[in-house]
């Protein structure tokens, strides 16, 4: 129902509500339908490093600072040699003015100029430049002013030398000297600020949103085959079980109440939302399905991952079943407005198949349906923006794909399953760095007896790791309670699968800490 209360002492709307709708959601369109709120945008894209990539303020600030750095190093650099060039050559002039009489005895015993030049290198063990400068030095600078004046240059060239050495090995004095340029730009070309920026007791007037009133609560965001979603206590972790079920999970994923979630799709897209917002649970299924909670025609979820609130430094790694693989700043995530975003363009017949966090610097590591796998430097991979497709990362057979990656880490070691119920645990030092793109080693010997791999996760021993049949029979272990073999290794049975069943998939829940 709506009615307009609107009087003269002022304008006033009601709109009341059924049992069944959300208010938040009413709201929310009437932000964004209606005049009640009013935004604009601004499209900050840029070129860094050659490609186009959205930026947020404080990332375009810290490109035009590292722009800046990388000027004055070159300009120092370019200078520096200058001065030292220059230091040489009145080094010389030095030697010749210290010799005098030498020197013109030496040039009036030679028949030519080449034969003088190799005299004074001779004698006074100089160097061609040096020497050249000495013939070509013109009589008035023999005069004592104009000695003087060349032991002052020197002087001067070996302080700028000084200089230049210490600027460009201290980071600290790159910045004052940006400072002090961009200080002499703003008295030369500034003009006064049109716009007003009020900092009133700032700390205390900051608006105060729903998730600063959130407790900052473990917990492990679980979505379903049927894409139920709710969040349970992070002491709620299944423990080893086995056992069929009738809506088993999809992802799991370990968070805090004040994190963004992220769930990304088989088509390359991400659901974002505020972890508090998500409803509570006591059991699988439990909670609204994903369309009623975040109003998007989901589709399959392949992954998801929780980012803190102030979370920039690293990156999002990216893996299709194709083997395309893709590196996004994690800067550039929480830049993103709205609750559903592209993360990765997708070709035609291909799916996502993962996605995770990596360091920067570390490795990552591919598992392919053959039973290959190739670790290479996650560096390989540029930082591209939210829609690119990526590049390969791995070379594939016919009929073969991706069926597991991870980032690789201290601790962790690889678990491979395969679609008959065959499984290990395997040192990923057992897997030596290449380069990205190549067709890897072998990390399980498959065979008729154990069919095709389906599914690897790099784990620590004491996550629990949900082996899922196409069934819904599923099983839970600790990390730990795969047997580790050789990466060669066919490894052991670790699930009984039946007739017209096959292990599909595996899900891990991270232990706390």
């Amino acid at each position: 129902d709506l009615r307009d209360e609107s009087d003269r002492q002022g304008m006033r709307l009601v709109i009341e509500l059924t049992r069944t709708v959300q208010p938040k959601k009413v709201l929310t369109r009437l932000f964004k339908m209606t005049p009640l709120q009013s935004t604009f945008s601004v499209n900050m894209l840029g070129l860094v490093d050659g490609e186009p990539r959205l930026l947020t303020l404080k990332r375009a600030l810290n490109l035009f600072i590292e722009h800046r750095e990388e000027v004055i190093k070159r300009r120092s650099e370019y200078e520096l040699d200058k001065a030292k060039k220059r230091a040489h050559i009145l080094e010389g002039l030095r030697i010749a003015l210290n010799n005098l009489d030498e020197v013109i005895q030496t040039i009036r015993s030679s028949r030519s100029a080449d034969t003088a030049r190799t005299n004074l290198i001779k004698k006074f063990n100089l160097t061609e430049i040096q020497a050249n400068a000495i013939l070509e030095m013109p009589l008035r600078r023999l005069a004592a002013l104009e000695r003087k004046k060349i032991e002052t240059e020197y002087k001067e060239v070996l302080k700028q030398i000084s200089y230049l050495e210490g600027l460009l090995q201290s980071r600290t004095k790159i910045l004052s000297v940006i400072k002090e340029e961009l200080a002499d730009i703003k008295e030369k070309y500034g003009s006064p600020r049109r716009t007003l920026i009020i900092d009133d007791q700032a700390d205390k007037d900051q608006p105060i949103t729903a998730r600063d009133l959130v407790p900052d609560e473990a917990v492990v965001v679980v979505v379903t085959e049927s894409k139920h979603i709710c969040r349970w206590p992070a002491e709620q972790l299944l423990g080893p079980a086995q056992g069929r079920q009738k809506d088993p999970l999809a992802v799991a994923v370990s968070a805090s109440t004040q994190a963004t979630l992220f769930l990304f799709t088989d088509t390359g897209r991400a659901i974002i939302t505020p972890v508090h917002q998500i409803p509570q649970g006591n059991d699988l299924g439990d909670g609204p399905t994903l369309n009623e909670f975040s109003g998007n025609g989901v589709k399959e979820i392949v992954s998801g991952l929780a980012l803190p609130k102030e979370a920039q430094a690293g990156y999002l790694f990216l893996v299709s079943e194709q083997g395309r693989v893709k590196r996004v700043q994690l800067s550039d995530l929480s830049s993103v407005r709205g609750n559903d975003a592209e993360v990765m363009g997708i070709d035609s017949g291909d799916k996502l198949l993962t996605a995770f966090i990596t360091p920067g610097d570390g490795d990552v590591m591919l598992v392919s349906s053959a039973g290959q796998g190739i670790r290479f430097a996650e560096e390989e991979v540029r930082a591209m923006g939210l829609s690119a497709a990526g590049v390969w990362g791995i070379k594939l057979g016919k009929n073969d794909k991706v069926i597991g990656a991870g980032a690789v880490a201290a601790r962790t070691e690889l678990v491979i399953v395969s679609e008959n119920g065959f499984g290990k645990r395997t040192d990923l030092d057992e897997f030596s760095r290449q380069g990205r793109y190549g067709q890897g080693v072998i990390a399980l010997a498959t065979s008729k007896e154990t069919g095709p791999v389906s599914a690897a996760a790099i784990v620590s021993l004491s996550d629990r790791v949900m082996m899922i049949s196409d069934k819904k029979n599923t099983k839970t272990i600790y990390g730990r309670a795969f047997s580790k073999y050789a990466r060669a290794h066919k490894g052991q049975s670790v699930m009984a699968i039946r007739a017209k069943d096959r292990l599909a998939r595996l899900v891990t829940l991270a232990s706390k800490g």
